[in-house]
């Protein structure tokens, strides 16, 4: 029978690593995706996430009495940190009615039970409103071919006379439809995960299976038989994923360019392009997250 487990785990330990490195990185932190809400005694976490489901305050959790003075010294100084963070995010949920839903949070678990100590967080991105009424986002659906870099990049070329507005559209359209990519990319990654730090010395007592249930944002735990019928799609989602991967990490040079050429277009006219500015700004500030999801 461990026999069986261990052929079987061979089958398996391609996915369930795809899927642990969405949710681990650097060994500590953790990347948990949920609904953060403001209660009485500040924000907390709501999450479905297989590994750590409930719902989890947030706050700092290094110990500050350990009698090491230089360690507890240390501790302090995150936990301001972290508390100064939050603070900051209370003020935005509080104009969100009190909570936003599709938050992720990076963050670590420590000495206090209960608490999630949150090291960044991020709320969803909206799909961007034109600043140019003569922008069409069909037009520029090539963009999105990452299997053609060259053609992509000679495209980007070819905006140089565009207005300012349009070229920001253009490429606030690009890191939209990154971030959709991306997204969808997380979501496949969750199909199938396991709990425990290592399924190989799992086996002994036995591996725990879970797959993430999109539509209804809900973890099940799932058999052996039903991961084994999952084939087809495992591997389908397995080779999207690179795909989109080594795609989406090439391709951050044609987001680099159109941020370039839309920036500086900008800048011809600083004061009636202010919001332009600001818009492709933060659409670029989105790009390096999503560069960062990709390489994790």
């Amino acid at each position: 029978m461990k026999n069986l487990f261990t052929y079987t785990l061979l089958f398996l330990y391609p996915f369930l690593i795809f899927s642990q490195d969405e949710e681990v990185t650097d060994g500590k932190d953790l990347f948990m995706d949920g609904v953060v809400k403001l209660t009485d005694n500040g924000l907390v976490l709501e999450t479905a996430d297989c590994l750590w489901p409930g719902t989890w305050s947030l706050g700092g959790v290094e110990n500050e009495n350990t009698g090491d003075k230089k360690a507890d010294k240390l501790a302090k100084k995150q936990n301001k940190k972290v508390a100064k963070t939050l603070k900051k995010w209370e003020k935005r949920v509080t104009k969100a009615d009190g909570q936003i839903d599709g938050m992720q949070v990076r963050g670590v678990f420590g000495s206090r039970e209960g608490f999630f100590s949150p090291t960044k967080m991020w709320k969803p991105w909206k799909k961007p409103v034109p600043y140019s009424t003569t922008y069409n986002a069909a037009a520029y659906v090539a963009l999105s071919n990452l299997s053609n870099l060259n053609a992509s990049m000679n495209l980007v070329k070819s905006f140089e006379t565009l207005a300012a507005a349009v070229i920001a559209d253009i490429y606030r359209g690009w890191v939209w439809d990154m971030y959709q990519r991306t997204q969808d990319l997380k979501d496949r990654s969750r199909m199938l995960d396991w709990k425990g730090e290592n399924p190989i010395a799992s086996i002994e007592s036995g591996l725990e299976l879970y797959t993430y249930d999109i539509p209804n944002k809900k973890c099940n735990s799932i058999g052996m038989d039903e991961v084994m019928a999952m084939d087809s799609v495992l591997r389908g989602n397995i080779k999207q994923a690179n795909k989109t991967i080594v795609e989406g990490i090439a391709g951050i040079a044609v987001g680099v360019k159109l941020f370039d050429l839309a920036l500086k277009k900008a800048k011809e006219d600083p004061l009636g392009n202010a919001a332009v500015i600001v818009g492709v700004t933060e659409a670029m500030a989105l790009q390096t997250r999503i560069l960062g999801d990709l390489k994790r």
